[in-house]
């Protein structure tokens, strides 16, 4: 619903009004590729818990990679993997 004429008025949108929105699609990208599959329902609480903690900290890639690796889903999903 918001208009921009060029990339720095879209960059800005991005960043500002539309910032948690990215933040979410990018967490539940990078969630659903760490966990080898689509997310779930269930998910949803781990994404939320994510999407807060990096869009209120400020947040690099690094920091969201950590906050996956830590999360229960991934830590399960890794400990199956290795008892087969």
């Amino acid at each position: 619903g918001e208009t921009f004429e060029n990339f720095q008025e879209l960059k800005q949108i991005l960043v500002t009004s539309q910032r948690e929105k990215v933040i979410r699609n990018i967490v539940r990208r990078m969630l659903s590729y760490a966990l080898c599959r689509k997310l779930k329902i269930f998910d949803r609480p781990t994404v939320d818990k994510i999407v807060e903690k990096v869009n209120n900290d400020r947040s690099t890639y690094r920091d969201l990679i950590i906050e996956i690796a830590n999360c229960l889903p991934f830590r399960q999903t890794v400990l199956r993997g290795n008892k087969s």
